[in-house]
């Protein structure tokens, strides 16, 4: 990560790069730019706040940091995600379609989608299969496991899963694609689990039917906000499993390193989760006792005006 030094040029609200997407670089991706920040970035997903408010605060702040941080407006990111699964011919194909969204981020996510939709019918009404009947799956990273995921997906959403010809998984951000990969493999396992039971229930009648998603043969895309740019020593693992992933910025940060993303909203948390964030940005910070109250300060509702320790 950058460091900001004495006497350096004060950051701007403008001071995220954005470059052209090289689509010839990675051809199962879709993207609409790629962002090469020179420091933190914080996913602006507090719903009714300005962003160029936000945005404003959060660059004062910065001046006083030995960090940079840069405001992203979910709600742009949504449009422009939006904009770019318009144009993605898989998810428009003949068949069911089960739309997933896993975690807590996929959340916001579901939430700032079903109102892009509601307040530009006429531009996104095509994809209001994305809101109609979704799929919440729940994903939290395993302790002490290297990157593994307890991953938990409701019976009654295995059924959506059996008659699927398409899957499309959504996030807030992808970073190296674990996530995606075992939700996938943990679908097909369940849904063959389920499919076995059902068989064994009617006889040897059905034996014969298993199912797109059972099979291996349905279309797999994955959608977020923001995806880490693969490289050569870093690939994304999600295009192993995903023929398409569609998303509304790459994030490339300018000292090659995997660039720190977290959303306000989780920096507000005042659970063990917002508790541990907040800790990790603490050695870059000179005042971070004040930045939280910045942040609280974003909301309107007197719980999150208090001081986050």
């Amino acid at each position: 990560m950058a460091t900001q030094s004495q006497g350096a040029r004060s950051p701007t609200p403008n001071a995220v790069t954005t470059k052209r997407f090289d689509s010839r670089s990675h051809p199962t991706i879709r993207a609409g730019g790629t962002f090469v920040p020179d420091g933190y970035i914080l996913l602006n997903d507090i719903p009714g706040a300005s962003h160029q408010a936000v945005q404003k605060r959060i660059t004062e702040f910065s001046r006083t940091q030995q960090a940079v941080f840069h405001a992203v407006s979910a709600q742009q990111l949504t449009r422009s995600m939006l904009d770019q699964l318009k144009n993605t011919k898989a998810l428009f194909a003949e068949g069911a379609i089960a739309v997933v969204y896993t975690g807590e981020g996929a959340q916001k996510v579901f939430q700032f989608i079903q109102e892009a939709i509601r307040l530009e019918p006429k531009k996104y009404g095509s994809l209001s299969f994305l809101v109609s009947d979704p799929i919440f799956v729940g994903a939290r990273r395993i302790p002490q496991s290297r990157g593994r995921f307890d991953i938990r997906i409701g019976k009654q959403d295995i059924a959506k899963f059996a008659g699927a010809q398409r899957v499309m998984v959504v996030d807030d951000v992808i970073s190296s694609g674990q996530t995606m990969n075992e939700l996938k493999q943990k679908i097909m396992r369940e849904v063959n689990t389920e499919l076995d039971a059902a068989r064994s229930r009617l006889g040897t009648r059905r034996r014969g039917y298993q199912g797109a998603v059972a099979a291996g043969n349905a279309k797999w895309t994955a959608a977020a906000w923001l995806t880490v740019e693969p490289t050569k020593k870093r690939p994304l693992k999600a295009q192993e499993a995903f023929a398409t992933i569609v998303t509304a910025r790459m994030v490339r940060h300018s000292s090659g390193t995997i660039p720190p993303i977290n959303s306000i909203s989780t920096f507000l948390r005042r659970d063990a989760k917002g508790k541990v964030v907040r800790q990790g940005y603490r050695p870059n910070l000179s005042r971070p006792r004040a930045f939280s109250t910045m942040l609280a300060g974003l909301r309107k509702t007197r719980t999150t005006r208090r001081v986050i320790k």
